[in-house]
């Protein structure tokens, strides 16, 4: 995770990066390694309970 969320962060310090998430509506924001681990453990618990929920499956 921690060379993810570097990579994560080298690119939204990017001004053209940060120009193209503003204009689709995302406030890029940096973090660091525990941080970017429990917003994909946050994100992954969200949509698991949505699947479950609505009962989607893949084919």
């Amino acid at each position: 995770m921690a060379r993810v969320n570097a990579a994560a962060n080298e690119a939204v310090s990017d001004p053209e990066v940060r120009d193209k998430l503003s204009r689709l509506g995302i406030t890029p924001a940096t973090g660091t390694p525990a941080h970017f681990t429990a917003m994909v453990a946050q994100d992954a618990a969200k949509w698991k309970k949505i699947i479950t929920e609505r009962k989607i499956i893949s084919d």
